[in-house]
């Protein structure tokens, strides 16, 4: 056995281990909110998205994304357009920056923008706004969270209340 492979593969064990239990101390939330944008922008590229201009903001209390269609009209869901360009604002609830954030809330909150990123990814925004024009309000609260279940799911994510991934 080739002892160079042995201590590669246990150096990549002890970082697998390290970012399964998390890293100790907390992050800075002012630090977290400068590095959403960026680690957005190279989810979108590693999503094919050609060329992405990710704006984070940070205010009210909801969560949402508006963005430019990145579909072509009526090629419906799962049918990228060609040019793949999008503009797209992540709204995340708004964040104490002078506060220290444990890891795992800094990961919550970036599952946030990682959920919100699917919507620019996944949810075609003409067919999206279409329904949304003739249907009732409740009817758009109930198709928005069966749409929160579907980008989770194509994306690989457990849907909350589910399974956890094993």
């Amino acid at each position: 056995m080739n002892t160079k492979h042995v201590v590669a593969d246990r150096e990549k064990l002890s970082a697998f281990a390290a970012a399964q239990h998390g890293f100790p101390g907390a992050v800075m939330a002012g630090a977290f909110k400068a590095a959403v944008p960026a680690v957005c922008a190279k989810l979108m590229a590693a999503a094919g998205i050609n060329r992405a201009n990710v704006r984070v903001t940070f205010q009210g209390t909801r969560a949402f994304a508006t963005y430019t269609p990145i579909w072509e009209y009526g090629a419906g869901y799962g049918n990228p357009s060609p040019t793949k360009n999008v503009n797209a604002t992540l709204n995340l609830p708004a964040l104490n920056v002078e506060r220290q954030m444990p890891r795992a809330e800094a990961n919550r909150w970036l599952g946030y923008a990682l959920h919100e990123m699917l919507h620019v990814v996944l949810t075609p925004r003409n067919d999206w706004d279409a329904y949304c024009k003739t249907a009732s309000p409740f009817r758009r609260v109930l198709m928005n969270a069966v749409e929160d279940a579907r980008i989770e799911h194509a994306a690989g994510l457990p849907v909350r209340g589910g399974r956890r991934a094993a």
